[in-house]
């Protein structure tokens, strides 16, 4: 239904408004504070891929999106300022697949001043960051994210890159581009590359971390959300929208290692208590025995290597009650056991706990 201006004018009840709305070619949406979607126009559906608007009324929309940090921020922008503009934040579509978007919305208040809805459009801007022609390029729209964007054809040739990107090679574009894309994934993981490409080019999307080397030779972990792009003017292509999740992922091995100290920590005090009551009985009723034999008796030069063997086992039980850190060595199997020399050591403690074995950051 096409309204003419004229219509809109004269018409005071504005029935027109709901079709006028929903014809917008950029999604409209109200949210909840909570998150529930209470209103979303056709296009808002279409770009969510939905068929129509029933579809997500009443869903949560900050389900929707793809990671958390984006959405804290989202609302803490929002909550703080009362409006958000041109927010880039990645969503998940009705299908699973990605899609990058701009965010620009405001808080709705009540009487006493409280926000009670946020009112909002949304842009589809992954196709509109890309120019039309003949070649594939970003346009001036992909600078202005904080997210890194490289464009590379099917053999993993870098062919564009926005600003994020070469900020965070430490890099000119024009040394960048034309280079394989391998040539800047970190060695130990050079090999897997190949498989990337592959799985993009029969799944068409694909994401997870990248290892990568930025800046200076430094080795930075990247999450990534790749999909194929197919146009009728110019060769298929692969568009690479990535984060730098360094910082995340140091915090989350330290916590994992944090908890695995703790669990060793609380093993190791229950073992040494146990062990430390039967361990003390065996060695004194040794010593008992040995000191009634006769040094020339059979059994005595047993009795004294068996002795000697309780006074190692007291020894490792007392270095099982001083573990002050997590360390591991590789056995047998490829499994790794605790070192128990090595997290009992006192020597450069001060400094914290050490290195888990075998996991470098």
């Amino acid at each position: 239904m096409t309204i003419s201006p004229s219509e809109i004018i004269d018409d005071k009840s504005a029935k027109w408004f709901p079709s006028y709305i929903g014809s917008l070619p950029v999604g409209i949406f109200r949210i909840t504070i909570k998150g529930e979607i209470v209103f979303c126009n056709r296009t808002c559906a279409r770009i969510l891929g939905y068929n129509s608007d029933n579809g997500l009324i009443g869903c949560s929309a900050f389900s929707l999106c793809r990671d958390k940090k984006s959405r804290d921020e989202f609302l803490k922008t929002i909550l703080e300022k009362g409006f958000v503009d041109d927010f880039t934040m990645g969503l998940n579509a009705n299908d699973g697949t990605f899609i990058l978007c701009s965010v620009t919305a405001r808080g709705v208040f009540d009487n006493k001043g409280r926000i009670v809805f946020f009112d909002g459009v949304l842009k589809d801007i992954a196709k509109a960051m890309e120019g039309e022609g003949t070649d594939a390029y970003l346009d001036k729209m992909a600078d202005t994210l904080d997210d890194f964007v490289f464009l590379i054809n099917t053999e993993g040739v870098l062919i564009d890159i926005n600003n994020a990107g070469t900020n965070f090679f430490g890099l000119p574009k024009e040394k960048l581009l034309k280079q394989p894309l391998s040539k800047f994934i970190s060695p130990e993981y050079k090999d897997l590359f190949s498989f990337f490409l592959t799985d993009i080019l029969e799944t068409r999307q694909l994401d997870g971390v990248l290892t990568m080397m930025g800046k200076v030779g430094t080795e930075y972990h990247v999450d990534f959300y790749a999909i194929l792009v197919k146009r009728k003017t110019v060769p298929p292509y692969i568009r690479i929208i990535g984060r730098d999740i360094t910082g995340q992922i140091k915090l989350q091995r330290e916590r994992l290692k944090q908890a695995k100290l703790q669990g060793a920590l609380e093993m190791a005090g229950g073992t040494a208590h146990r062990l430390n009551q039967p361990l003390t009985i065996v060695s004194n009723l040794l010593k008992e025995i040995l000191t009634n034999l006769h040094v020339n008796a059979d059994v005595y030069q047993k009795l004294t290597k068996v002795n000697a063997q309780m006074e190692n086992l007291t020894g490792i039980a007392r270095k099982i009650k001083s573990i002050k850190r997590y360390e591991t060595m590789d056995y047998v199997g490829g499994i790794k056991i605790i070192d128990i020399d090595k997290a009992s050591e006192t020597d450069g403690y001060q400094n914290g706990p050490r290195q888990v074995a075998g996991e470098g950051v």
